[in-house]
């Protein structure tokens, strides 16, 4: 069931104006419902939506609304101003947007006295939290109250006609006629310029968009887009100049265009595409990495990898009072400096130690004359990584800057660590991988496999995976083992120190689970213990069937 999705020919919607924000001012919004039923094309029948390609597409349905709605505003006379993804109109201030925008202001309030990070995740719990019941008066009372609010800000039918007055013609308001001295009904002045015509309004040149620009603006930190993405940029960059049908019709052209490229469809039936520029970009990229394999200039001797997590091994075990083994980051970390050319790439679902790998790793690279630097998307992950590895790390961004400015400098000794790789675009890839091998360097892209992106021609550092090998680091993923109640028996037995407890908790997640077990296994006491807390929170299966999903492996998952 469900492993053929269609389009529906028809569906059933229902829109319910409402004109007040639960604050009691005006807020003249719409809610729309839409049915859970679709009609199948060319059949009487009808059935179930799949709801996912609705949520998906909900930002491009939101701003496609409102593009429509800037151009009927304009329609009645209003002057509309483009601001981003919504817009504005010409004469009502910013001072009086606010004064009738408490309710937004008191959720703000609210973000503010929970000390939560402003962003859309804490506004959404502010709303809820804030929230009261809402009940609009009749419409007679609330139009009155209204009227009162907008007068108190100066807001009056008078003001409102003026801002739908037509504006001055530009040139004429510039034009020497439209002085005193030229007035047009001066018969001095029309005795001696009968032959002279009026100057007139120039018609603004009609509205077109810029596909290039567009597709730029789309591939500026991701390979691939879909057709929602382009459907909403579209919307923004024609605010108050084209209405929804307009824009649609764009988003085919657009498709069409010489300079894209489609890769494919979503699970949910969106357009995937990207842009010859882009496709160009990631064939160099490929081309470079198959050139570089063969060189070993950065190889490093097994046993230098090896000393590394041997010390690294027993630190632990002196911390936890048994055995830990790293036998999977070990292997990683071999597989980088030992058997690959000028790339490296690393895939691992988080909690699998790709962090206790790379420290290990960067250590051995440094103990061997080598320059070890990171780099990542965010400067919070950058900064996690300098953190929890040891290795200098800084944004991409902030790295390409200092490198074009000549304030930093790579050579034939960095080794320069690209993190969450599956989230970088192609062309800050390109620039990185560029940089790297002008000054004879290594790259190494390590990737969650939960972060790539959704179809492998679109995405930069799957393709290369897929092309040119990887090494994986995916047995276990620290969401699925809750190892509180086993470490917390533990504890109140003083089996564990505080020490050991938070060495453990720190350790990658196969490591964790293998040293627990081998503790466990002292005392049959203990084994049966970790047997039944096994059996009853640590889900190998449902493990399993993640990975599976999470790799295209749906069909093998469902039937486990």
């Amino acid at each position: 069931a469900g492993a053929t999705k269609r389009f529906a020919q028809a569906a059933v919607a229902a829109c319910y104006p409402h004109f007040a924000s639960r604050a009691g001012e005006p807020q003249l919004h719409v809610h729309g419902f839409l049915f859970n039923l679709g009609k199948r094309e060319g059949a009487g029948e009808w059935s179930a939506l799949e709801q996912r390609a609705q949520f998906e597409r909900k930002m491009s349905v939101g701003i496609l609304f409102r593009a429509d709605l800037a151009v009927r505003m304009k329609a009645l006379g209003f002057g509309v101003e483009a601001d981003g993804k919504y817009f504005t109109l010409r004469g009502v201030d910013q001072a009086q947007r606010d004064a009738l925008s408490s309710r937004s202001k008191q959720i703000a309030e609210y973000v503010r006295e929970c000390g939560m990070p402003d962003g859309v995740a804490a506004r959404e719990v502010a709303a809820l939290n804030t929230r009261q019941a809402k009940a609009e008066p009749p419409l007679p009372e609330l139009l009155a109250s209204f009227t009162k609010q907008a007068a108190d800000i100066g807001l009056t039918p008078q003001s409102v006609a003026a801002m739908r007055a037509p504006a001055p013609c530009p040139s004429l308001a510039s034009s020497p006629s439209s002085s005193p001295a030229n007035d047009p009904r001066d018969p001095v002045r029309q005795e001696g310029q009968l032959g002279e015509t009026e100057p007139q309004c120039v018609e603004p040149a009609p509205f077109e968009l810029d596909h290039h620009n567009l597709m730029e603006r789309l591939m500026e930190s991701q390979s691939c887009a879909t057709s929602s993405d382009a459907l909403a940029l579209i919307c923004e960059v024609a605010m108050g100049e084209w209405d929804a049908a307009r824009c649609v019709a764009e988003l085919g052209r657009f498709l069409d265009a010489p300079l894209t490229v489609r890769l494919g469809q979503t699970e949910q039936l969106a357009e995937v595409f990207t842009s010859t520029a882009t496709l160009a970009v990631e064939t160099e990229c490929s081309e470079a990495v198959k050139r570089g394999t063969s060189d070993k200039s950065h190889h490093l001797d097994r046993g230098a990898i090896d000393r590394e997590f041997d010390r690294l091994e027993a630190e632990i075990s002196a911390k936890i009072g048994t055995q830990a083994s790293l036998s999977q980051q070990r292997a990683a970390a071999a597989h980088v400096a030992c058997e690959t050319g000028r790339h490296a790439f690393v895939e691992g679902w988080a909690g699998t130690g790709k962090t206790t790998m790379l420290k290990a790793l960067g250590d051995a690279y440094k103990a061997s004359g080598f320059n070890v630097l990171g780099c990542c998307q965010s400067a919070a992950a950058s900064q996690n990584l300098a953190r929890e590895t040891g290795i200098p790390s800084r944004t991409i961004a902030s790295l390409l800057h200092a490198l074009d400015k000549g304030k930093a400098r790579l050579g034939a000794k960095t080794i320069l660590v690209l993190d969450e790789a599956g989230m970088v675009g192609s062309k800050e890839f390109s620039l990185l991988q560029r940089a790297v091998l002008a000054a004879g360097g290594k790259l190494v892209a390590v990737g969650d496999a939960k972060q790539l992106q959704p179809i492998a021609a679109g995405g930069i550092f799957r393709a290369l995976c897929e092309r040119h090998g990887k090494v994986d680091i995916s047995n276990i993923q620290r969401q699925r083992t809750d190892f509180a109640p086993l470490l917390d028996w533990l504890r109140s037995r003083g089996d564990l120190t505080k020490r050991a407890t938070a060495t453990l908790l720190a350790l990658p997640e196969d490591a964790k689970l293998g040293a627990l077990e081998a503790l466990c296994a002292a005392l049959p006491k203990l084994a049966l213990a970790f047997a039944r807390w096994r059996e009853r929170y640590d889900h190998r299966w449902m493990r399993e069937a993640v990975r599976k999903f999470a790799t295209g492996e749906a069909k093998e998952a469902l039937s486990m």
